[in-house]
């Protein structure tokens, strides 16, 4: 225990060293000032430099986002469904001022589907009040139609105007075309040449064959049937037969009740959404379950 009045040895060696060596602890704590002042001076300088080196990169970053962005926007305009081409548009007058309107439309994109294509059909002072509703496979050119139509007063310079189109887009084609729906015996009988009993004239009529030659069953089956003659549309119309199977053969005929002119070239067009799967029935195994 240290007594009162007493020094102590170890605060003296202390006070004695810090005497001694005052003028080389003095350089020693400018050294170690210098020392500290030259390391700040270097660290601000290498942030400093780095933040303008720094900066040219980041704007350098910020440009090429931007071209970057630029060419996103034209990969996405690029693989955006391309418009619908309308090739031709016509308007057959028919009876008690009704019409039968046509367009013959392009699908130019191969792998869209327009599903669902809403669409009227205007004219100079006219128009009707229910749209259609169709859908165009994709790259196939078809006709849309517009039938039986009570307008008022004459049809001049008609065109189809798309009210909405629902695309969708189709990563993979079913191996299906038109041509696995095979048309056959197709005949056209004009109603000039028959008379009924009554001395009235015959509705005319066309009348064919079609075979289902792909593997699959189908609800319905449209065909659109397009009369030309001498490159001019003169008579339309649109025929369905419900469940569609595989390997069958179908008669299916189309009337006309008015008077159309003999054609010289008969179109008849499936009208079949093979791409949307609630138009395939079920098929039945041998044992006769569903599949």
């Amino acid at each position: 225990m240290e007594e009162v009045g007493q020094p102590n040895p170890l605060k003296f060696r202390i006070f004695y060293y810090f005497a001694s060596h005052k003028v080389f602890l003095k350089r020693l704590g400018f050294f170690l000032i210098i020392l500290l002042s030259v390391y700040l001076y270097g660290y601000s300088a290498y942030h400093l430099t780095n933040y303008f080196l720094g900066s040219r990169e980041y704007e350098a970053m910020i440009r090429e986002l931007a071209r970057d962005s630029f060419k996103f926007h034209e990969y996405f305009e690029l693989h955006q469904p391309k418009p619908l081409i309308i090739l031709e548009t016509a308007a057959l007058p028919g009876v008690s001022g009704k019409y039968d309107f046509v367009a013959q439309v392009q699908n130019p994109n191969p792998k869209w589907l327009a599903r669902r294509v809403s669409y009227r059909f205007v004219w100079p002072g006219g128009t009707f009040e229910d749209d259609e509703e169709d859908f165009i496979l994709p790259g196939e050119e078809t006709y849309l139609l517009a039938l039986n139509k009570e307008v008022s007063g004459q049809v001049l310079s008609p065109k189809i105007e798309f009210v909405n189109i629902s695309w969708q887009r189709v990563k993979k084609l079913i191996e299906i075309s038109d041509k696995d729906f095979i048309i056959s015996d197709v005949e056209f009988i004009s109603g000039w040449d028959i008379t009924t009993l009554n001395g009235a004239k015959a509705p005319s009529r066309v009348k064919f064959k079609v075979r289902n030659n792909t593997f699959y069953n189908f609800w319905e089956a449209g065909f659109k049937v397009v009369l030309i003659r001498y490159q001019d549309v003169v008579g339309l119309h649109y025929g369905a037969a419900p469940q569609f199977k595989s390997g069958e053969t179908i008669s299916p005929e189309v009337i006309w009740l008015d008077e159309v002119p003999t054609p010289t070239e008969i179109k008849i067009e499936p009208a079949i959404d093979y791409l949307t799967s609630e138009n395939y029935m079920p098929r039945e195994s041998s044992e006769g379950e569903l599949k």
